[in-house]
């Protein structure tokens, strides 16, 4: 019997059994199978060699069990694992032969049902559930190749149904220039299923201090700032609720202690050293008990009123009036800082 080498075919002699068992140092090689007779006297025939044998290869790598580790659960990470057989053998196979594992995922067609379609670009021993595979089955398939270019049956794992995740806001921030004339809003990426009627609230905070003052009425995902705002940080409190009614826990995010607007800062700077300011105001007439049908405008039930306001006086003008004296005049000494409240009638 003698043993041939795949890539050049040189011989050589081996034993001259009759039945021979292959060692895995001859795997890749081919057999050529021969017989010598010999007649009972001594006197021996010509040598006959058979046609080659397939080449003889070692075992495909196999797999004892193979599982997918992990929760099934939205944006838990499943991992493909393949239990080897114990076996010396299969170790030195897996070991010495085996070159790559290929994986495809799959989600079931259907909820609950038994057929798969392949999830693009899904080809490694991880996947992240996603929002999507909720009620559905995933499906794993494996293939092994070894280094003689041979492939191994396709073998798979199947999940259970995908169940949504608790509700979460995640990386939630608050995005905004930081002053007092900014729009600010809310981000967050949200996991937990389908969202429902999630709920967010504005609150302002002093700087160091834990106490929240709510902002009524600001429940949207924007915010505008105002003058009010300059000294506090803007904290905004979003509740996570999933369509079915399930309430996840509250997460916050906040801004630095909000900034007058430099241009603003810079103008009142320039005001208060010139010591004398002139700007309109609105009066609201309804509250007024001195409003009758003579005094309409445009503006509906609002007034227009020029605030003149120096160092030694401030003064309220009514434009337009025909009267002899068409302002208010309060005479004071007015320094900075000071603080006066108009109630205008």
């Amino acid at each position: 019997t003698y043993v041939a080498s795949e890539e050049d075919y040189t011989y050589r002699i081996i034993f001259g059994y009759y039945v021979y068992f292959i060692f895995e140092s001859e795997t890749n090689f081919n057999v050529f199978p021969s017989y010598t007779p010999v007649r009972d006297d001594g006197v021996v025939g010509d040598l006959v060699v058979s046609e080659p044998s397939k080449v003889i290869y070692p075992e495909l790598p196999r797999v004892q069990k193979f599982v997918l580790s992990g929760k099934v659960i939205e944006g838990e990470v499943l991992t493909a694992l393949e239990v080897m057989p114990k076996g010396e053998t299969q170790q030195r196979v897996w070991d010495k032969y085996k070159k790559e594992i290929k994986y495809q995922w799959s989600r079931s067609t259907e909820p609950g049902s038994a057929d798969f379609e392949p999830i693009s670009q899904q080809r490694s021993c991880t996947y992240k559930v996603r929002l999507e595979d909720i009620g559905y089955l995933l499906c794993c398939e494996c293939v092994i190749y070894d280094v003689f270019g041979r492939s191994t049956d396709p073998i798979s794992s199947t999940t259970p149904a995908v169940q949504p995740a608790f509700p979460r806001i995640d990386k939630l921030e608050i995005e905004g220039r930081g002053f007092h004339t900014n729009l600010y809003a809310v981000r967050g990426i949200y996991v937990g299923g389908r969202e429902g009627k999630s709920s967010i609230q504005w609150f302002r905070a002093m700087a160091g201090s834990p106490d929240l003052i709510p902002i009524p009425g600001e429940t949207g995902r924007m915010y505008e700032a105002n003058v009010d705002d300059v000294g506090y940080r803007l904290v905004a409190i979003y509740t996570p609720v999933r369509e079915d009614g399930v309430e996840g826990n509250p997460t916050s995010a906040s801004t630095d202690p909000i900034e007058v607007e430099p241009e603003v800062a810079k103008e009142v700077k320039q005001k208060l050293e010139l010591g004398a300011v002139k700007f309109e105001v609105l009066r609201d007439r309804d509250r007024s008990p001195a409003s009758g049908p003579q005094q309409q405008q445009a503006l509906g039930s609002l007034e227009r009123r020029i605030l003149d306001i120096n160092r030694k006086r401030i003064k309220v003008i009514k434009p337009g009036s025909k009267t002899s004296f068409p302002y208010t005049e309060i005479r004071g000494t007015y320094a900075p800082p000071f603080h006066v409240s108009c109630n205008l009638l």
